[in-house]
């Protein structure tokens, strides 16, 4: 199992998909003795007349499985390294929960708070919309009480103009 960043909670992957020359080496005997098997059997066929000797096709076929076999077989490793790899990773080692269930929590948590996100935006309308309302009647009343100061005063203004008479 790979390790685990204690302070990033990270997890190192190694692995590789590069087959080391060795394997090409083991791959290229394997190819050149099942050419050299098949050569010698159609040799040796054509010098007696008879059919190519079975067991030597066979022995063909083997050496060149092989051949591939050493080619695969890494790579195959390599997959099964990776996939261990990935499943380790979705597992959570550091928790009993599947990744999935992680995501579709953290899913469910989203769209919750953007429910109630959408349900605030409103009461934030509706309270804007309150707000414009009594901005409008405080303005309507200060309009009022400054007609009636004017009014006062130019009753008031009038009323010194004219000190002795009646209105």
């Amino acid at each position: 199992m790979p390790a685990t960043d204690p302070a990033t909670g990270a997890h190192q992957t190694q692995h590789s998909s590069k087959i080391g020359w060795g394997w090409w080496l083991a791959a290229t005997v394997g190819a050149a003795v099942a050419v050299a098997v098949v050569v010698v059997a159609l040799v040796a066929s054509l010098r007696s007349g008879r059919e190519i000797d079975p067991n030597q096709v066979m022995l063909a076929l083997i050496a060149l499985l092989s051949s591939l076999g050493v080619v695969i077989i890494p790579k195959l490793n390599a997959v099964g390294k990776n996939t261990s790899q990935t499943a380790e990773h979705v597992v959570n080692s550091h928790s009993s929960t599947i990744l999935r269930d992680d995501i579709d929590e953290i899913k469910r948590i989203v769209k919750a708070t953007d429910s109630r996100l959408a349900g605030l935006e409103q009461t934030q309308n509706f309270q804007a919309r309150d707000i414009l309302g009594i901005r409008e009647e405080i303005g309507q009343i200060r309009k009022s009480e400054r007609d009636q100061w004017d009014a006062i005063e130019t009753t008031a203004g009038k009323r010194r103009q004219n000190p002795g008479g009646t209105s």
